[in-house]
């Protein structure tokens, strides 16, 4: 991370750390306006629309941006002139214009040019910058694209390149633009003749530099720039070490996704000598355009929004985006999105990854005119270990490579003399000595090291085998060079270890071919993030999978000599989408974006391993379904700009639904238009677990061209509170079926846990969303606090010690029937940077720890509370690991016992009675409270079986 450039935080690719590392990196933090102006990079983003989406410019439907024309030519000279004309009032210096997918431009501000050009009236607002990660078969087989009556053959065929550099088959007449690492252009996956005519609406060229010649592009790839502007302005104006300045991939990963989208059909994959059949892009007759905004597996927000710029004006029909935030997206508002958000508007498919944090919360990439792709697996090819003791275990190899019996040995008892006892078990180069290795199959602890690394390690070392095992990834592998077995469970590799330890230098082992298995797949890849995200609001996402472990395509050679291997990522499964969107594209180019992914979605299956749309979204995309759909449903941008506004409650009409605090009961609507040839009735029906979900109309005829709408009304029903309900609404005709996934969580009540208030007397409203009718809130204070002050003295290098005379006491009592205990800490003395650091350690009469307070050297004050306390007394001991320059410093430990249903405050619950689905507000009034002192209290709220929530109310006057 680039920590020397203020508010940038990094976009990442994202192939997961079996291949490539995975960097843990924080969220962006938008500065959204607040009264402190922060300087930093920024995107200035102006009120005028985008040549993309201006009425006089935008294009027709099913149409690319008139680049050429004098229109767009015009338009985009205007501005470009209002731009400098507002850059050049508040003293600003552009780095890079924006002008096709957003009108605007970045530039390094200070925090006065921030705050002057929030008041500039031209100015729509200001979104700081940051950085993102790249999310790191054959699936062309998964996804019924191969064989006689496959979906390739139904378009024309694989490909084949015709006079003039024309191309036919499946994809043909499709620009893919991949916004990565770059590309390879040698690479057999992009091999084709030379364009000798333009092509129709292409405005994109392949920039000639120092390492990418004139004459490297051809009929295949047809566009390659590099963006590195904000990147150069990060590392003190140079690429990071070994990076190309062209578009040449200096990384693998461009490469990868571009020919899993749209690499030729044909060439041979051979890799450490063994042939792995024929490579495939899924769209192999379409076009490339590589936009390289990645470097080192990370890029500036600048430069990506540059990327999907100038690949709007050159005309792409799809983008792939395998990248995203780390721990997900956080905010509707980012320049990234608002950019694909106009690209969109422009007619152009956003194909992007949903990331490679397996855990809920966690997807990048949420907003809904992008298709975020989840990861899904298919069947792996399988090894039988045959163990000397007669023991058979079932692992995956793609080396895909048997071996008759030989002796077995653990790469723990293989090391040289002196080697380090970790590195020797993972076999890391130079730590095995070759004469205890040689002939063997060797057992080695799972570790960071390059497959082809560790392959060459061992055979230089005459090592015959590998067996591994680790237990992150299911079905992840990937190739050695010599005959393998993946182990992705500890109960099924145990007995291999177990063995090992008894047989000891009489272990022998063989690896044959194992047993298809077809049952447990496609299943969801264990590192493909799951929703719901915490920007995507109503919005479902991940939206659909696609094959993302273990895909085999092209790389450079650069980096160890194969031109094709194995990864896997979510960064894996977006270009498969990408390919099968170029493919609905070519058959009904007239389709908006969100139309192709209605059809991608609406007629994807189930994985066989969840149903749940959280983690697998509608499912498995079936292309050759997708292509007709029979309904298909499409959103505006007017719809997108009302859910940026509002994304917990507005509904697109997305082929989904998706709430994640539903209160009372809800309708939504959804609208699909038939664009079959054939009228067609419908009959509709909904289920999703226990929640109560009505349709209307439940059956409809619907002409080709005419929509028809469809009511779903939610509630409770018999569904838990606070967990999400999930099923399909489906739409069931005569000739097809229709399903959208639903994702619903039923909310009983949601409330604010704290509230705080800086009055005397007075009240204060709280608001309550309340889901049935028999609420009830109960006051308990407000009690007055105590308060103590002292000093205490650091303890710098020293744990923690009760007993010691440097940990000052604090001791309060507590009561029977207590409903709240509640200890706040505050200090005048600590400063930012100081060096400080304090821990408040609280321990009950038996010296149980019932909690602590970690205050951190910026921090002014910090609380802890504890709900329902056992009575008796408790003892706060502050204790001072670092104080400075200072030997000591001061604190304040304010202390509150809050009795149950005593106090000086009153409370009322209005309406009376409660209507279910509509707030509540709970007021709590007080008479006039002593001047510096702290009061707390507690508001238990209840349903008729008992108490659900509660709110800590603070009162300082």
């Amino acid at each position: 991370m680039h920590t020397s450039i203020s508010r940038r935080v990094p976009r990442w690719l994202c192939a997961t750390a079996v291949v490539a590392g995975l960097l843990s990196v924080p969220p962006a933090t938008a500065d959204g306006g607040g009264p402190t102006a922060k300087g930093g990079s920024y995107l200035v983003e102006l009120e005028a629309a985008p040549a993309a989406t201006h009425p006089d410019t935008r294009p027709a439907a099913g149409e690319k941006l008139a680049t050429g024309s004098a229109e767009v030519k015009e338009y985009r000279a205007e501005l470009a002139d209002q731009q400098r004309k507002v850059a050049e009032r508040h003293g600003v210096e552009i780095r890079t214009r924006y002008t096709a997918a957003l009108d605007g431009f970045a530039a390094k501000l200070s925090a006065d040019q921030v705050a002057d050009l929030r008041g500039d009236p031209s100015v729509k607002r200001l979104l700081p910058l940051g950085k993102q990660k790249l999310d790191e078969v054959t699936p062309a087989d998964t996804l019924d694209l191969t064989g006689r009556d496959g979906l390739w053959n139904r378009l024309g065929g694989t490909q084949e390149y015709g006079s003039s550099g024309q191309i036919e088959g499946a994809g043909e007449g499709v620009v893919i633009g991949v916004i990565d690492s770059g590309i390879w252009p040698e690479s057999k996956s992009f091999a084709a003749p030379q364009l000798t005519k333009p092509l129709k609406n292409w405005h994109g060229t392949c920039e000639v530099t120092e390492d990418w010649p004139a004459g490297l592009c051809n009929s295949k790839l047809i566009g390659a720039r590099a963006f590195s502007e904000a990147m150069r302005a990060g590392n003190g104006g140079q690429l990071p070490e070994g990076a190309y300045p062209s578009a040449r991939d200096d990384d693998s990963h461009g490469t990868h996704t571009a020919s899993t989208a749209a690499g030729n059909h044909g060439p041979r994959m051979v890799i450490e000598g063994k042939d792995y059949g024929t490579a495939s892009g899924i769209a192999p007759a379409a076009r490339i355009a590589s936009y390289k905004a990645f470097f080192n597996g990370s890029g500036w927000d600048e430069d990506i929004i540059a990327a999907i710029d100038r690949a709007v004006l050159d005309g792409v029909d799809v983008l792939n985006y395998s990248a995203g935030q780390a721990f997900g997206e956080t905010t509707t508002t980012s320049p990234i999105g608002e950019a694909f958000r106009n690209a969109a508007k422009a007619g152009v498919f956003v194909a992007a990854s949903a990331g490679n944090n397996p855990y809920p919360r966690m997807v990048s990439n949420p907003w809904p005119w992008v298709t975020t792709v989840a990861a899904s697996t298919y069947a792996p090819h399988k090894v039988t270990v045959r163990l000397g003791n007669g023991t058979s275990r079932s692992a995956t190899s793609w080396d895909r490579r048997t071996l008759p019996s030989a002796p077995l040995v653990h790469a723990s008892l293989a090391g040289r003399a002196g080697q380090d006892a970790d590195a020797v078990a993972k076999c890391q180069p130079g730590s095995l000595d070759p004469e205890k290795i040689r002939g063997k199959i060797v057992y080695c602890q799972y570790s960071s090291l390059a497959p082809s690394e560790l392959g060459k390690e061992l055979t230089s070392k005459g090592a015959v085998g590998l067996i591994q095992w680790h237990g992150l990834f299911r079905a992840t592998s990937t190739i050695y060079g010599l005959p393998s077995a993946f182990f992705h469970d500890g109960v099924v590799a145990g007995p291999v270890e177990q063995y090992l330890k008894t047989a000891g230098a009489d272990a022998t082992a063989a690896i044959t071919e194992g047993d298809p298995d077809t049952t447990n797949y496609p299943g969801l890849s264990d590192f493909s993030s799951k929703g719901p995200g915490r920007a995507s609001g109503t919005q479902l996402k991940p939206d659909v999978a696609a094959p993302g472990t273990d895909v085999l395509a092209a790389v450079p050679p650069a980096k160890n000599g194969r031109t094709y291997d194995v990864k896997s990522g979510t960064s894996m499964a977006a270009p498969h989408i990408a390919g099968l969107a170029a493919l609905v594209k070519q058959v009904h180019p007239d389709w908006t974006p969100m139309e192709i992914k209605s059809a991608l979605m609406t007629t994807a299956a189930e994985l066989v391993d969840t149903t749940d749309p959280l983690e697998q979204g509608a499912g498995l995309a079936r292309p050759a379904k997708a292509l007709d759909p029979g309904l298909v449903l499409d959103s505006t941008d007017s719809a997108w700009a009302k859910w940026s506004a509002d994304p917990e409650s507005y509904h697109v009409n997305s082929p989904s639904i998706h709430d994640k605090n539903l209160i009372g009961t809800e309708t939504t609507t959804r609208t699909v238009r038939n664009v079959s040839n054939f009228p067609e009735t419908y009959e509709v029906s909904a289920a999703a677990g226990q929640l109560a979900v009505e349709v209307s109309p439940r059956r409809f005829t619907v002409l080709p061209g005419q929509s028809k709408s469809v009511s779903v009304t939610m509630s409770h029903g018999k569904a838990a509170y606070e967990q999400f309900s999930t099923g399909f609404l489906t739409l069931k005709g005569s000739r097809h079926t229709v399903r959208m996934p639903i994702a619903v969580k039923p909310m009983g009540l949601t409330v604010a846990p704290k509230a705080t208030v800086a009055a005397a007397d007075g009240k204060v409203d709280l608001k309550a969303s309340v889901g049935f009718a028999d609420f009830s809130a109960k006051l308990s204070g407000l009690t007055a606090a105590d308060q103590q002050s002292g000093r205490v003295t650091g303890a710098p290098g020293q744990p923690f010690d009760p007993t010691s005379p440097l940990a000052q006491k604090v001791t309060f009592t507590v009561k029977e029937g207590a409903r709240l205990a509640v200890l706040k800490f505050a200090s005048d003395e600590f400063k930012a940077g100081a060096g400080q650091q304090v821990s408040v350690f609280i321990k009950d009469e038996t010296g149980k720890s019932v909690g602590n307070l970690a205050i951190p050297n910026h921090a002014t004050g910090s609380t802890w509370t504890l709900a329902d306390p056992r009575p008796g007394t408790y003892t706060a001991y502050v204790w001072a690991y670092k104080t400075g320059t200072a030997a000591d410093i001061d604190y304040r430990l304010t202390t509150a016992v809050v009795p149950d249903g005593s106090g000086i405050g009153s409370l009322k619950v209005t309406p009376d009675p409660i209507v279910p689905g509509k707030d509540v507000t709970v007021t709590v009034s007080w008479p006039q409270l002593e001047a510096g002192r702290s009061y707390f209290g507690h508001i238990a709220y209840s349903d008729a079986h008992g108490e659900l929530k509660s709110t800590v109310l603070s009162v300082t006057p």
